[in-house]
């Protein structure tokens, strides 16, 4: 056993014995100083009854997988009751930052179903890759891809039904693009830089009538590559949305309900100093969140005509929304790790929108990333200017993440995930090339990682 799979067993092992014993307090003991913030332990105790009372003690722990560069770590945990899933996430400081119960699928597809595979029109490489990377996928899956090559683009599209994968035309089907958005959000702040209304380094508390707590000050260029050392999401936010498991019936949009006063009370009252740091890279929904609000008040305009009028129209994508109401046809319905149609987000105000609202569609994204390769284009090579490196083969940009591969190519990506969706974004600027993926694959399922490893897989394909 690995040193990180020891680390994880420990946790878990303590988690266990903590939760079986009734004894809660040891249970949030373990947690890092902003998840006590968020499950506070009444919340904590709340949670804990309602599962033994519903699942009983647990019986037995498996690992199931982990990822995230090991901070992930995905179990099997055997109820006396029920079978869930339980996500650990673990911070530095080997304290969780995020966990996360949901249903244990039993129904995982047989891979050999695929022998009647029914894909055809690419080279067969490509075809066994998105079989491969697309077996553990619920019946009703649907994958919508875009390949872009010398400045040229190509789309795919495949459904699961009956455990088979079939062909689909699928280029103008909408999907919730999730964190794909902050690429974006990022554009507008480019934007805001280059006609001089603001500077990256600018402290963003000018722009709201009141004092943070401890007059912390945040720069724009800070919340953009997630060095502004806040959190994944604000401590007044209502976590147990993320606790729910996700069915149809009770998942729920856990930013859905969090306005402008939500987001003024936590910048005057809730801002932990402590936390913050602009030396590490943290990665934050919040952070873009408050990003792209504060680019609303600099502009004096909500982000949704922010979007549509600085970058939709700008790049004719005419199938991108911010507003669900406003998709008339095409929208591919989110599903659950088992395949149930679950509920779409929704965004009832500007506050956190910016970390992750927007709907797209192959088609659009394809028109967004080709305009990424006009070298004039100023607005969107400030996105990708480098920004902060996070290790030897990573750098963070206004927005994207610069990878380099193995043969020491510069790749620019970002994915994207929600309750019933996964999206993935990777470019090779300097070769004209890029691979794009839409998806109705749950942001929780376990495989969710197949999105993004299909990506580069068939841009190392394209590139050959």
């Amino acid at each position: 056993m690995s040193a990180q799979n020891k680390k994880f067993d420990s946790i878990a092992s303590k988690l266990q014995d903590s939760y079986n014993s009734g004894n809660y307090d040891t249970f949030q003991n373990s947690f890092s100083n902003e998840m006590k913030q968020v499950l506070t332990l009444y919340i904590t105790n709340q949670f804990l009854s309602y599962l033994k009372n519903n699942c009983g003690n647990i019986i037995s722990r498996q690992l199931v997988k982990q990822s995230g560069n090991g901070s992930n770590a995905f179990y099997k945990i055997t109820f006396e009751r029920k079978k869930l899933v339980l996500m650990l996430t673990i911070n530095e400081e080997d304290k969780i930052e995020e966990f996360l119960f949901k249903p244990y699928n039993i129904s995982r597809s047989n891979p050999k179903s695929y022998e009647k595979s029914a894909l055809k029109n690419l080279p067969q490489k490509q075809i066994n890759a998105i079989v491969e990377q697309t077996k553990d996928f619920p019946n009703n899956t649907q994958l919508a891809i875009a390949f872009i090559k010398d400045g040229a683009t190509s789309f795919y599209g495949i459904v699961k039904s009956n455990n088979t994968l079939k062909e689909i035309e699928n280029k103008n089907a909408v999907f919730e693009i999730g964190s794909i958005s902050k690429v974006f959000t990022a554009t507008l702040l480019a934007n805001a830089v280059i006609a001089n209304k603001i500077k990256l380094d600018d402290n963003i508390s000018k722009y709201y009538n009141f004092p943070f707590k401890d007059n912390i000050e945040l720069s724009f260029k800070s919340l953009s590559n997630h060095t502004s050392g806040l959190s994944a999401l604000p401590s007044n936010l209502n976590a147990l949305n993320y606790l729910k498991l996700s069915t149809k019936e009770n998942f729920v949009n856990p930013y859905k309900e969090y306005n402008k006063n939500d987001l003024y009370s936590y910048l005057q009252k809730d801002l932990d100093s402590i936390q913050l740091s602009h030396k590490q890279y943290k990665y934050s929904n919040l952070g873009v969140g408050i990003l792209g609000y504060t680019l609303s008040l600099v502009e004096g305009e909500n982000l949704e005509d922010l979007f549509e009028e600085k970058i939709f129209e700008k790049y004719e994508m005419t199938s991108s929304f911010t507003n669900i109401s406003k998709v008339k046809e095409g929208l591919v319905c989110g599903l659950d790790d088992n395949g149930n149609t679950i509920k779409n987000w929704e965004w009832n105000s500007d506050v956190l929108l910016g970390a992750g609202g927007i709907l797209s569609t192959t088609n659009d994204l394809s028109k967004f990333a080709k305009a990424q390769f006009d070298s004039t284009n100023v607005e969107l090579a400030l996105t990708r200017t480098p920004t902060f490196t996070l290790n030897e083969r990573i750098e963070v940009a206004l927005g994207w993440h610069i990878i380099k591969s193995e043969d020491n190519k510069e790749l620019y990506w970002h994915n994207g995930a929600t309750g019933g969706y996964s999206s993935s974004m990777v470019l090779d600027i300097a070769h004209k090339c890029g691979v794009i993926i839409l998806s109705n694959v749950s942001g929780y399922n376990l495989h969710r990682d197949n999105i993004d490893n299909l990506s580069f897989i068939l841009l190392n394909f394209l590139e050959e």
